[in-house]
């Protein structure tokens, strides 16, 4: 806009100027009007109030390190007065238009969260204590313009400048989606929540949050090509960029894992800036997570050109999409020396950050649970099988006191199956105690103190394909013990006794002991889809029986090939 039309225009009624020629020009043509006069000031803002925007955290951290407090008389004061609807309206339009915020439910309140973007706030590009909500519309937007300028100018350019003008259209990868930081620094907070939260991450919270890197620009350099589809990807990184490979001593893989038998997975969040040998180059895919257990065999990527998730094993190449699909999209497999094209029904730009959201939900929620990935070690992890907390993809059931938690997760890469993937299936065992209300049966209800498992019968459903003209077939598996182990059974936790001969009570070596539940896992092949069962139990000890045996029952829980997300 012209400087010489804005005394002009100055002349006309607000309403004609807010509605009918301001919403045409851009946010940067709103802030040389408003400086031609104070009559123009007010039509933009609302307000004669030069003060109505001031921040008093922006302003305290911008002349020195030292802690602003309210009080204090140094700075001039806000504005109580708010400013008019049409001023109001005016920058609603420019967070839809310039930072991709959505007019709908809860409007005031979604429209003018923010996010303060000091310099020296603290190690991190971004902090979740930085989220705020802005008094007005405008104040909001003035504080995604500051984020903006750093990005678009560097680091040292926190404060807010109406001179500083921003391109959007030369780079799109650098646009500040507002939505995207919101939800990003949510789903951290979740995270940092989860990690203070003993009676959901034990010990192994405190190791993981030590373990995050602080957040960073992931534009500076020019990493991306200016038509990469990143802005999630940016959003998520400026809270925390990776973790520190090995920082503690449990298998603190940030994205959690599995084990049966010889074989296991732990996923862990790549830090871009290391150096490792076993990390590559993959053009366009972006290292999200690798399988610290075994050296890469198993990858997280996204794809910059689409935004889309990617799971990898890096020997065969087989990948699979990590997020749910939406949309139509095609998408390039990252395939090293191959140009494969995969099209999937996709919604890939903010792939990354519901990829991000589904595990912030987990961990808070005690979908996932810590405890022992492998039951020789005391090293405590993020277990991937779905808890009790999860009922639609999680089985319980108790019996005598005795409650048995079964659920599954599809491992589409696996040396032990050349068919396309396995099922891994966790049992957890444990007698319920006082606190957990009703279901408590005392050892004189139950008619033991202790019970030891003696055998097991799975009752298995599988179809040998998922089309119509599928064969059903049932098997069954009886044994005795659960992967050569007995567990001995009592309030608050457990024994653990093995043997290589069978269920001879004199060939039992005690392995292990713990508190809290049991738990075994084994695997299945990829064509399962309903298991449950029995457990038989002795009072007692297999030594020293105290009763007759009982079944304890498994409910049936469902296999699922189709995850929707993949870590």
């Amino acid at each position: 806009m012209p400087e010489n039309l804005a005394v002009p225009l100055d002349v006309l009624p607000q309403a004609i100027i807010t509605t009918s020629i301001l919403p045409f020009t851009s946010s940067d043509d709103w802030l040389t009007f408003r400086a031609a006069s104070s009559g123009c000031y007010e039509i933009v803002h609302g307000t004669k109030d030069v003060f109505h925007s001031f921040c008093p955290l922006c302003q305290s951290t911008s002349r020195s390190a030292g802690a602003y407090s309210s009080a204090s008389s140094s700075f001039p004061r806000c504005s109580s007065k708010q400013p008019n609807e049409d001023g109001e309206s005016l920058w609603k339009l420019a967070l839809v238009r310039d930072y991709r915020f959505q007019i709908g439910f809860d409007e005031d309140n979604y429209i003018k969260q923010s996010i303060h973007s000091p310099i020296t706030c603290s190690q991190s590009f971004l902090s979740t204590r930085s989220v705020f909500m802005a008094a007005t519309p405008f104040v909001s937007w003035k504080h995604w313009r500051k984020l903006e300028s750093r990005r678009e100018h560097g680091q040292s350019s926190g404060t807010y400048s109406s001179s500083l003008k921003i391109n959007r259209c030369t780079n799109p990868c650098r646009q500040v989606v507002g939505p995207y930081y919101l939800r990003a620094a949510s789903l951290w907070k979740k995270i940092e929540q989860w990690c203070e939260d003993e009676s959901l991450s034990s010990a192994l919270g405190r190791e993981i949050k030590a373990s995050l890197l602080p957040g960073i620009d992931l534009l500076r350099g020019d990493k991306f090509p200016n038509d990469a589809l990143v802005t999630a990807l940016i959003a998520v990184y400026s809270f925390y960029s990776g973790q520190e490979h090995g920082s503690g001593p449990s298998l603190g893989g940030f994205f959690g894992g599995y084990s049966a038998y010889n074989f296991g997975c732990m996923m862990e969040w790549y830090h871009w800036r290391r150096d490792i040998s076993v990390a590559r180059e993959v053009g366009d895919y972006f290292l999200v997570a690798f399988d610290s257990l075994i050296n890469l065999q198993n990858s997280i990527y996204m794809d910059t050109k689409s935004g889309q998730m990617f799971a990898v094993n890096e020997s065969t190449k087989e990948t699979m999409p990590a997020t749910p699909i939406t949309n139509i999209a095609c998408i390039r497999s990252p395939n090293v020396g191959g140009n494969a094209a995969l099209e999937r029904d996709l919604d890939p730009e903010d792939s990354i950050l519901r990829w991000f959201e589904e595990h912030a939900r987990r961990l808070s929620t005690g979908y996932y649970c810590v405890g022992q990935l492998i039951s020789s070690s005391r090293s405590l992890a993020i277990l991937q099988y779905p808890s009790v907390n999860e009922v639609a993809i999680c089985s319980r059931a108790v019996t005598r006191g005795v409650e048995v938690v079964a659920s599954s997760i599809f491992h589409p890469y696996s040396n032990l199956s050349d068919n396309g993937g396995m099922f891994v299936y966790s049992i957890r065992m444990r007698i319920l105690t006082p606190q957990d209300g009703d279901e408590y049966a005392s050892a004189e209800r139950r008619g033991f103190r202790t019970c030891q498992l003696l055998s097991r019968h799975w009752i298995v459903t599988k179809q040998n394909s998922s089309s119509q003209a599928a064969v059903t077939r049932v098997e069954e598996v009886r044994g005795e013990g659960v992967v050569g182990e007995y567990p001995l059974l009592r309030e608050g936790g457990y024994q653990s006794y093995y043997s290589s001969t069978g269920a001879d009570p004199h060939a039992l070596t005690l392995i292990g002991q713990g508190i809290g539940d049991f738990r075994y896992q084994s695997c299945t092949d990829k064509w399962s889809r309903i298991f449950e069962g029995f457990l038989q139990f002795v009072p007692g000890s297999l030594l020293n029986p105290e009763g007759e045996p009982f079944s304890v029952r498994v409910a049936p829980f469902h296999f699922r090939s189709n995850p929707g997300f993949y870590y």
